[in-house]
Parts: structure tokens; sequence; C-alpha cells
């Protein structure tokens, strides 16, 4: 190598030489003649065809013995042309001979140099034409003889110098390059051997390498086999003692002699016998200062002796092995590095390539499969309804058994490691803890945990089938984590993905829906005979019908979007807002609409009837209000329709009841014997027929009422109520009543009840209807309760009956007007009233029947209905 590189050195010597010449004949010269410079041109040309050609070349060496010859030529040329013993191209003509010290073999060398040597006199006496007796001049026997040594010790020292050290970077080559060859140590360890068998003349050379687990030195078996004089079969089944061997090692010199005078250290019997009572050499294996093994070599077929420097060869023979050695395992070791490298970017590039789950898991197991080198890789996610791992990814040799069924967790290995959230590796000797004999087909098992978000989500799982394979090391668990971990995170992106697209085509599916909702809804909405407004939380319009913008008198797209309230306010109406806004602040589910009647515009004579439900959303801390529905209708004519129907009423009534007050008194007149007596038979007659006209006074004049709150002819004037002088005057006007039917007639209130806003004689009516129906509808002896509580904001007030019970298909019409009269014993049009009076106050009323109990009416009045929005005298 060092050869190959001096051609450029010979390129500056003939350069410098050929330069030194030129000068030293032009300066010396007494006339410059032609053929010198012809000669001396053509020198100068082929030097630089030279310089080109190697820098073309990339400095390569060419043969030798072509530039040798031509230099020869030249030179001895201008020697002869430029005058012999005087010529300055003297130093041009040792060219060839370093040429070939560096290049031909050493005989050639010598031969060239001595055949330029005695070529040197004839070339001198060609140049000087004859002259013999410069021949003889004692300084160019001198300079002859100084020059002929000069090139003599080129060839004996620089020569043999470089080829000695080519040798040795050759041989560093070779090792590098054997090293790098990818040979398993098997079969480096079986040409270490061939080569110390053959450098040392013996037939035994064994290889010790200490085991990294164990750290006891193990024989090593080449692969093939080169020892023909001991048996595979023995050397494998030999036991070596530990000591003995720890021992050799321990020595201070590079290589040991053990022979029968041998006293440092016992040698056991069994090293003797193999060795066949001869003696053999030790030399530790020692790499950067650590001895990593020993290498023994002796004699079974021959008696001879070890011949002189025998252990210095086999102390360099241990030294290169270990190098060897070194290199393997470091190459070994540095490509396992790259294959886990390798297979760990792959796993993490699946991390950020969108795939497939199913490939994910398939890349995963032929990624663990590859690194760690198992005969069978798979990974099992676990299913948390069923506690069960069910195989997703199997790579390698497939399972005998079928898996479909799953596996348990906490059973068999991988159960094991799901239920306890720990790696866990399963050497030969302990698998029949987790399998059973039938089904004990791995020889070994690595199995670990992945996880996600601190929970395990699967398995994955490695196996090795064959007893003899290479057990799982601690290193190997570490990398098999890594991986885990990577593929778990590529699990979970990719199960992510895979959610996000069917999410993605399910919100597809409910967008299109809803188109298809919403479109639906506009058209059954645009179809509605009636106007339908719904608001949001901020009382903003989101959604409203034609009919509904017509009503309001706005185009949609003014209405949509813009706050209702605003527009409430900017028609005046503050008491429909004031609804609008309690109904959102209470967020109260009402058992039915809250109702607004009149006009919604400034000005306009046009009666609307708007039914406000609030969208109530029940959470932790109570209901929310998300916004109103709004049902819109036109009443302006119904209400027309309404008044004349009432004023046809009252003066219907009105005109009833004039000759049935002057019936009702005759009939009090025949009653109270002042025009004659009667006998048993008419007074009988008479009762009857003044119980009847009685009740006729009474509907007519229950239908005088109605008509008068109808038509607000009775306004209700709210002014400051004393509540238990009302109560006490209801019952006075009744109790004559109850004692005639001997029925117990009870009053219970609080001590003291502060004074409520209130509409005085619309209490007591509804008081007197509620007590008048109880009366009528209570047997002989039965019991009448009228009970009056204070609540936080409201009274509330209760008159419970042991009277017959509201049927139940009458239940849902008790309430209504056009139920009218006897409802199978309760009268309805009194009730009636009353429900109107007490929504007249913002209050409610309501019933409780139960067949054999009796009837319970109850209702609440606000302390004062005037706050807020102000409650209007219409019954509705």
């Amino acid at each position: 190598m060092l050869r190959g590189r001096a051609h450029l050195p010979v390129l500056l010597y003939r350069w410098l030489a050929l330069l030194i010449g030129t000068v030293g004949y032009l300066v010396g010269a007494d006339a410059v003649r032609g053929p010198v410079l012809a000669v001396l041109g053509g020198a100068i040309l082929y030097a630089l065809v030279l310089t080109v050609a190697a820098a073309l070349l990339h400095m390569r060496r060419w043969p030798w013995f072509i530039t040798t010859g031509l230099d020869l030529a030249l030179s001895a040329a201008l020697l002869v042309l430029t005058g012999g013993v005087a010529s300055p191209f003297l130093l041009y003509y040792l060219t060839p001979v370093l040429q070939v010290a560096l290049w031909a073999p050493l005989q050639i060398a010598i031969g060239v140099t001595v055949g330029m040597g005695l070529l040197y006199p004839l070339l001198v006496l060609v140049g000087d034409w004859g002259n013999w007796a410069g021949l003889l001049d004692p300084r160019f026997l001198t300079n002859e003889g100084l020059i002929l040594l000069l090139a003599l010790l080129i060839i004996m020292l620089v020569g043999p110098a470089l080829r000695w050290r080519e040798q040795e970077g050759e041989l560093n080559r070779y090792e590098q390059l054997f090293a790098l060859s990818g040979m398993p140590r098997r079969g480096v360890l079986a040409v270490v051997t061939e080569e110390t068998l053959r450098a040392m003349g013996t037939d035994i050379a064994l290889v010790f390498l200490r085991n990294p687990g164990t750290r006891e030195l193990e024989v090593q078996v080449p692969e093939p086999y080169p020892l023909a004089t001991l048996p595979r079969v023995e050397l494998e089944r030999t036991v070596w003692e530990q000591a003995f061997l720890e021992s050799l090692l321990g020595v201070d010199s590079p290589a040991l002699l053990v022979d029968a005078a041998f006293a440092r250290f016992p040698v056991p019997e069994m090293v003797r016998r193999l060795f066949a009572q001869q003696p053999f050499l030790a030399a530790p294996l020692v790499l950067e200062g650590e001895p990593i093994g020993l290498l023994l070599v002796g004699r079974l077929r021959s008696r001879e002796t070890f011949a002189e420097g025998a252990l210095n060869r086999l102390a360099e023979l241990a030294d290169r092995t270990a190098r060897v050695v070194g290199w393997v395992d470091s190459l070994y070791s540095l490509r396992q590095r790259y294959t886990e490298t390798r297979a760990i970017n792959e796993v993490l590039r699946e991390i950020n390539s969108p795939r497939r789950l199913e490939d994910v898991f398939q890349r995963l197991v032929a990624s663990a499969r590859e690194v760690l080198q198992a005969d069978r890789a798979s990974v099992m996610l676990l299913d948390e309804s069923s506690q069960r791992l069910h195989v997703r990814a199997v790579a390698g040799r497939p399972f005998e058994r079928a898996t479909s069924e799953g596996v348990p967790v906490g059973q068999g290995v991988s159960g094991w490691v799901a239920q306890h959230d720990q790696p866990l590796v399963v050497a030969p000797e302990n698998i029949a803890r987790f399998r059973s004999a039938e089904a004990r087909e791995v020889s070994q098992a690595l199995c670990l945990p992945l996880r996600m978000e601190g929970r395990v989500i699967g398995v994955l799982n490695l196996s090795r089938l064959s007893a003899e394979s290479r057990p799982f090391m601690p290193e190997d668990s570490h990398l098999a984590q890594i991986l885990a971990d990577a593929a778990a995170v590529a699990i979970g992106k990719a199960d992510l993905l895979e959610k996000i697209a069917a999410r993605t085509q399910e919100l597809s599916r409910l967008n299109r829906d809803l188109d298809a909702e919403r479109n639906k809804l506009n058209w059954t909405l645009a179809s509605l005979a009636e106007g339908v407004l719904v608001l949001n939380a901020q009382e903003q319009v989101v959604l409203l019908n034609g009919i509904a913008a017509r009503l309001l008198g706005r185009s949609s797209s003014e209405l949509v979007g813009a706050n209702f309230a605003d527009y409430l306010h900017g028609q005046g109406l503050e008491e429909l807002r004031g609804l609008l806004q309690q109904s959102r602040a209470e967020a109260t589910p009402y058992s039915g609409p809250v109702v607004y009647r009149g006009p919604l515009q400034a000005g306009s004579d046009q009666t609307l009837e708007l039914q406000i439900t609030p969208i109530c959303v029940a959470g932790e801390g109570g209901s929310t209000c998300e916004g109103t529905v709004t049902v819109l209708r036109d009443v302006t004519v119904e209400i027309q329709q309404e008044q004349a129907r009432s004023q046809f009423i009252a003066r219907l009534a009105q005109d009833i009841r004039t000759p049935l007050t002057v019936v009702k008194g005759y009939v009090d007149l025949l009653q109270g014997r002042e025009i004659g007596p009667l006998n048993e038979k008419q007074g009988e007659f008479l009762d009857r027929i003044g119980h009847n006209l009685q009740q006729a006074v009474g509907m007519v004049s229950g239908l005088l009422d109605l008509s008068r709150i109808r038509e607000t002819h009775i306004d209700i004037y709210f002014e400051p109520v004393e509540v238990d002088a009302v109560v006490q005057e209801v019952i006075e006007l009744v109790q004559p009543q109850a004692a005639g039917k001997r029925i117990d007639l009870r009053v219970t209130m609080p001590p003291r009840l502060a004074p409520i806003v209130a509409g005085r004689a619309g209490l007591r009516q509804v008081l007197l209807n509620l007590l008048d129906n109880a009366l009528k509808h209570t047997s002989t002896q039965g019991s009448i309760l009228l009970r009056v509580e204070e609540e936080p904001a409201q009274l509330k007030f209760t008159v419970q009956d042991t009277g017959i019970a509201i049927p139940t298909e009458m239940r849902g019409r008790i309430f209504q007007r056009e139920a009218g009269g006897e409802s199978r014993g309760r009268s309805s049009l009194g009730l009636y009233v009353a429900k109107q009076i007490v929504e007249a106050h913002r209050g409610a009323i309501w019933f409780d029947s139960e067949a054999g109990k009796g009837t319970v009416f109850s209702f609440t009045l606000p302390r004062d209905p005037t706050q807020g929005a102000v409650a209007e005298g219409k019954g509705v």
C-alpha cells in the first residue's frame, strides 16, 4: 500500500532531477547543442505526460518496468550527450534505481542497480569519445563508488522497509475485512483455529470465551469443526474446571508453557489426559485491557517439543484472535443495533403515517419478530367487556391451536401480563407453569403489555419454539418494551383515525338526516295555519314561519337573529316582555304554556293569542332555560264572537232571572203560609219547587258572573286583603247549609296572616264556589276542611271533603266551561269561574280525588300578583 502511494514522490524526484540537470547544463556548457535539447525536451515531455496521467488516473500506479526503461534510456542519452563524468544529469540517471527499489522484487532491484553501475563507465567513455584516462581519475572512481553504494543502500533499506510495512498493512486490512465479512462467531473461530494449528504446528487448538451471563469460561465449538484428533462429541461433553481456567487467565505473561515441571498451580488430570501428558501452551485473550477468553494449543499425535519462539508466536496469535473476536462481536452488536434501530424507526414511521389498524398490527409483529429473532410474534388486544385477549396479528409460525375464543385475563402468559401490567420473560424450565403438556409448543416466551393512557389495551407476545434457541436477555426485554410502547401509540393513533373516519361518516349521515328533518320542519311550519316563533336563551329569533312574520309585521330575513325583547319594547308591549323574561328566569317546566292575548303592534286593533312555552333543561343546579317556543294565533274574530255570546247570555240570563225572582217571591209567600195554609202534599211539592228554583237562580247568577268576567265588566281590583276576615265571612255564609246536612265544617289557618294583594270579591267568590261544591256533594254526617297555609311567596288554600269522587273520564274536563251543569254530581260551572279568577290572580288551581276518600281542591295566590307584568281581570 505504501509502495502504491510512492509514485508521487518519484514524480517529484524526476522533475527535480531534470530541473537540476537542465540548469547545470545551460550554465556550464560552452555551447548548447541541438541533440541535447531534443533529448531533454523528450524527457520533459515524458515527465509531463506521467504527471498528467497521474492526475487523470487519480494517483494510480502504472507498470514500473515501463517507466524504469524509459527513464534509463533518456538518462543514458543525456549522460552521453552532456560529457559523461561532468554530466549534470547524474541525479536523473538514478531515477530507475528508486523505482525498482520501490516496486520490483528484491533480486530484480539489486540486479538492475548493479547493471546500471556497470553501465555508467561505458556511458562516460562514450560521452568523452574514448577518454580512458578520465575513467582512471580517483575522483571519478570515488564518485562512482559513492553512487553505486547509495544505490545499493536504497535497494537494501528502502525496499524491504516498505515491503514490511505494506505486509503489515495488508494483514491489518485482511483482519478488518475478515471481521466485517459478516461471518458468524463459530465460523470465525473455525478460521482462527485452523490458522493457529497451521502457525503453531499443533493438532489441538481450543478457544475459551467468557459467557456474559454466567461469567464462566466456555469452550467454543467451531463450525465447521477443524479438529481431527479430538472428536466433537468429546469436546462438547468435557467439563472444564473453572478455577484452573481462571488461573491460566490470570497469569502475567502473554503466553505460558505448561509441562511436567510446571508447579505454579495444579493442573487437573482431565487436562493432562486430554493433551496425552504432553506440554501445552496457554495464552489469555485480552481486548482493550480486559481478558475475554483463553487460547490453548497442544499435540496429541506427536511428542515434539515446542520450538524456540513458540510462546511469542502464540502470544501474537492470541492478541490477533482477541481482536478478531472483539471485531466480530462488535459487528454483531452493531448489526443488532442497526436492525433494532431500523425496526424502531419503521414502527415510529407507522405512527406518523395514516394506516389502517390491521396494517399497524402486521407491521408491529413483523418488526418485533425480525429484531428479536423470535419464531413467532403476535399482538393481542383486550376486550374489556368480556375480559379476554384476542389475537389480531401473527408473524412467523402459526398457532397449532385455535385462538378464536381468546385468552381470559389472568390465564397463561398473556393473561398474567394483562392482569399485572408487567413484562414477563419465561425460560424453558418455567414454561410448564403457564402451559399444559399438550399445549407446550413454546419453549420460551417474552410478553409485554401494550399501554395507552395508563391502562393495558393488549399484549405483545414473542415466542421461541426450539429449546436450543438463544435465551431472551434483559436487553431484549428493554428493546421489546420500546417497540411495544411505540406500537401502543401507533395503535392508538390508528384506532383514533378509524374512529374519526367512522364518526365523520356518522356525522355526514346525521347532517343529511338533519337537512332532511330541517326541510320537513320548514315545510311543516310553512303549512301550519298558526304562527311559530322560536327564541334562544338570549331572546333572539332563531326560527319562525311565514305566518308569524306576517302577524309581527316584519319579513323573515329581518326577524331571524333579531332580539325579540327589543322588538316588544319598541312596540310598547312591556307586559308581554315581562312574561318572556319571567319564564326565562324561572326556568320551570309549566303544566301548560303561558298565554297572552293582545295586540303585537302599536295602534293595532288586531288581537293575537301567544302561547309561550319555555324550553327547560334539567341540570345539577336546577333547570335552565335554553329558549322559548311561542305559538301565535289571530283570535280577533273569536273574541268578537265570544263577546257577542257573552252579551247574549248576559241578556238572556237577566231576562230569565227576572221572572224567576218573581216566581221565587211567590214561592216564598206560599211557603211562609201568609196567604193561607197548605196541606202536607202541597207543602212537599212547594219545597221541591223552591229547591229547584234556588238551583235555577244559582245557575243564572253564575252565567251572569261568567258573562261579566268575559266582558271584563267585573274588574278585579287589587287591594290589601285580610284573608282571615274573608274566610270568616265565607264560613258564616255556608255554615247554615252545613248544619242542615249535619256536616262537620272546620277551618285551619295560621294565627296571624299578613294581608295579601288580591281582589277581595274574587277571593270570596272562589272560596264560596269551592265550599258550595263540597257541600252539595258531601253526604249527611260528612266533613269538610278549609285549610290556609303560608308559603314563601304565596298562600295555599285547600278545600277537602269526604264526598263522592270525580269520575276518571271527567277529570280532564272538570274546569272547562263547556262541561256545565251537573257532572255526575260535581258542578263544573262554578269550578270554571273559580279557575278563571285564580288565574287572573296569576295563581294555580288543581284537585286530587280518590274513591272512598273524597276530593281535595287546592289553589295558590301570590302575595302580590301586581309585581312584574300587569295582570288584568280578563279571565285568561
